[in-house]
């Protein structure tokens, strides 16, 4: 496969993203080392560390030195450095690649009957890659449902990606996110 290992971005951050919600303890963390990345991060990027340090962390916020807007001002980020060195983790490839391990890891015995897409919602250029990535196979197994987020506008931006991946039998479900898709939801509807 195209993912098979944490070196390729796209496996990157939502790596990264799990490994550093995973260290966070609460605090709002401040990452550094990608600013000379910048040219080559993108909003896909960012969105999957987020999602991911959101399933880990219990922090509402992340910076990222020379890449969030907030964390771009050098003096900013110099007395951010200064305040936080008593809670300085280092994240070592050895970490990346136990944190991917971990996440790839798979039993043979089990069965996947669910696979949830956009969390959160699913980009234009998300659907392109899926669609891409399914062009040629055959329909989804039946057994298995394949759900995903996207808005009411992104949807209709997204076709014909969208009816590809709709044939191949994944359900969109528009104008909500997984937490409003839960028995009870997360969030009450009154």
């Amino acid at each position: 496969g195209k993912h098979k290992s944490v070196e390729s971005l796209d496996a990157l951050f939502p790596t990264l993203g799990h490994l550093c919600g995973s260290l966070s303890d609460g605090l709002v963390p401040i990452l550094v080392g990608f600013q000379d990345w910048k040219d080559f991060i993108t909003k896909e990027h960012l969105k999957a560390f987020c999602a991911a340090f959101g399933t880990t962390g219990t922090s509402p916020l992340i910076h990222i030195a020379g890449i969030t807007p907030e964390a771009m001002d050098e003096a900013l980020l110099e007395r951010w450095r200064n305040d936080s060195t008593i809670h300085t983790k280092v994240v070592e490839w050895q970490d990346l690649m136990a944190t991917f391990t971990t996440l790839d890891a798979s039993n043979d015995a089990e069965m996947v009957d669910l696979i949830a897409l956009g969390n959160p919602h699913l980009s234009v250029e998300e659907c392109e890659s899926f669609a891409q990535l399914i062009e040629g196979k055959p329909k989804k197994h039946e057994s298995v449902r394949i759900m995903a987020c996207m808005s009411r506008a992104l949807y209709a931006k997204a076709q014909p990606h969208v009816q590809k991946l709709e044939e191949f039998g994944v359900e969109f479900v528009n104008d909500t996110c997984w937490c409003m898709l839960l028995d009870p939801p997360v969030i009450p509807p009154h």
